[in-house]
């Protein structure tokens, strides 16, 4: 059977993206975000401290200014997790997870949202497993280092020159929580890569 090529509009990602927020039940979990020019997106934040806010993006792959999604093969609706800094940088944490708009003959546009939806619960289960700077507050990624090839924790306020916080005693490679979390937002199988895990 071969595969359909779906294209959902905003109205259909509205359908099921407008759900209120449980703390707040006059907001809603996810808001809209639709900048001129650029793909539109839903934001939710999931949790903040000082040093900022570890959101979730969901890229619907329609342009804010259209309808509907893109052609096929054009782009997948991608769920991100990234921080959103005080200091107003922000950065993905991982490659996020794609959610493929095709599926089979009798497939809807309501099926691919599903999908999406689905796919940032999972992502937003991960939110508490990820290790944080004990210098700043801020998630902390998995890098390698260049001499030794030994994974480490490192502040992802590193590479922006604020926070050079580092945990050599943790072991990314036996730490099944983070690992598990990872996983969830990559796609990846359990083990031990060179990956910006958060």
């Amino acid at each position: 059977m071969a595969a359909t090529y779906i294209r959902p509009t905003l109205v259909d990602f509205e359908a099921q993206f407008s759900m209120p927020n449980k703390q707040e039940p006059n907001k809603r979990a996810f808001e809209l975000v639709r900048p001129s020019g650029a793909e539109a997106y839903y934001l939710c934040k999931l949790k903040s401290n000082e040093a900022g806010t570890l959101c979730l993006k969901v890229l619907t792959s329609v342009a804010a200014e259209h309808i509907s999604a893109r052609g096929c093969g054009e782009d997948a609706i991608r769920v991100v997790l990234y921080w959103q800094d005080a200091q107003g940088w922000e950065k993905p944490l991982g490659k996020g997870r794609r959610v493929n708009r095709c599926g089979g003959r009798d497939a809807t546009a309501a099926d691919v949202v599903t999908r999406a939806l689905d796919r940032a619960r999972e992502v937003a289960q991960c939110r508490g497993k990820l290790p944080v700077c004990p210098d700043c507050g801020r998630p902390m990624v998995v890098r390698v280092a260049k001499t030794s090839g030994k994974p480490f924790y490192s502040c992802i306020g590193f590479s922006a020159n604020v926070c050079r916080g580092t945990d050599w005693n943790a072991n990314p490679e036996t730490d099944t929580a983070v690992r598990e979390a990872v996983d969830a937002w990559t796609g990846r199988n359990s083990g031990t890569n060179s990956v910006s895990a958060h």
